[in-house]
């Protein structure tokens, strides 16, 4: 499902097709995989990693996780932030609306505090564009609209430039000349009301190709409507 979305739709992740010609990392069989089925069909999936010392290397220093190769994570280190990285997000497109996408958060959310985990940090795609001007301009309109993150402005790790033309641009010209009033892509206006913050600038993701955006949510960013939803009790909510 992952392949169907993030090779074959998005063409971002062509490079992590395995022999086996689905994508896959060295992070999957460290992580936890939770899914979103439908009449028995998977429809969409998390994933969901702990910090993991067996991943620790030069390109994730502190928890060997994935998000570390684009940006420094020494500030919730420091912290002594009880974090999970919420990955791979994604729910076909047939299915694709926000109930799906925000259960399967809950689920995660759920899972997370089983763990002793109360705070979600993830590097998210800026609508797969791999325009740095026009990431750079929808994290200046979450700023004035104070969605960034209150204690945590995340430094870059990635130096990668961006392709002088960008070939998947997400703004049009006439937006760049009125940046206050351009659009926030439709994903991040979700996030936004469930409590994720933009918790340093964006970056030219070489592994990608495309801009990510540092984002983390926690008890100090989850509006009280997002808190009752996750503690309601779902039925449909199955962690084994």
């Amino acid at each position: 499902m992952r392949h169907a979305v993030f090779v074959e739709e998005s063409g971002t992740l062509q490079h992590l097709v395995t022999t086996a010609g689905i994508e896959a990392s060295e992070v999957d069989r460290h992580a936890t995989h939770l899914v979103a089925r439908e009449n028995g069909r998977v429809i969409g999936t998390v994933r969901v990693q702990e910090p993991t010392p067996a991943l620790v290397d030069a390109r994730r220093p502190l928890f060997g996780m994935a998000g570390e190769e684009h940006y420094d994570y020494a500030p919730l280190r420091d912290a002594a932030l009880r974090f999970v990285e919420v990955a791979r997000s994604c729910v076909l497109r047939a299915y694709r609306n926000p109930r799906v996408i925000t259960d399967l958060w809950k689920a995660a959310v759920l899972f997370a505090n089983g763990r002793g985990k109360d705070h979600f940090m993830g590097v998210v795609h800026v609508d797969f564009t791999d325009s740095l001007d026009d990431a750079r301009i929808v994290h200046a309109k979450l700023a004035r609209e104070g969605k960034t993150h209150p204690r945590f402005a995340l430094p870059a790790r990635s130096r990668v430039c961006p392709p002088a033309n960008a070939a998947y641009p997400i703004l049009s010209d006439a937006e760049r000349a009125a940046p206050e009033t351009a659009p926030l892509p439709s994903i991040f206006t979700l996030f936004r009301r469930i409590g994720l913050r933009a918790c340093g600038a964006p970056v030219f993701m070489a592994d990608t190709r495309r801009v990510g955006l540092a984002m983390l949510a926690g008890p100090d960013t989850f509006p009280a409507v997002t808190q009752r939803f996750f503690a309601t009790a779902d039925p449909a909510i199955r962690l084994d």
